[in-house]
């Protein structure tokens, strides 16, 4: 078994934190927030790559995603929940 079995980026690892980064700084959350999310993001690249688990173009595949679904996620349910997440 090979460790680079799972080489196109699934959905936990590599799309939602990017998506997540994305969303925030779509809805105008404050910075911290957003800098949270993206230091987040980037810890979660910076693992799959170091502990051998996808390779570079899966995160770019990945991020790809998670820029195809930002419009869907961006107008969904559950965004007026991050009201409070907005600077005031």
């Amino acid at each position: 078994m090979s460790p680079r079995q799972g080489w196109i980026s699934r959905i936990h690892a590599i799309p939602y934190p990017v998506l997540l980064t994305l969303v925030l700084a779509r809805h105008g959350v404050r910075w911290r927030w957003i800098l949270l999310s993206a230091a987040y993001s980037a810890a979660m690249w910076f693992a799959c790559v170091f502990l051998n688990q996808h390779y570079i173009v899966d995160l770019l595949l990945g991020a790809g995603l998670a820029f195809l679904c930002l419009p869907f996620a961006a107008a969904g349910p559950y965004s007026e929940k991050l009201t409070w997440l907005r600077s005031s």
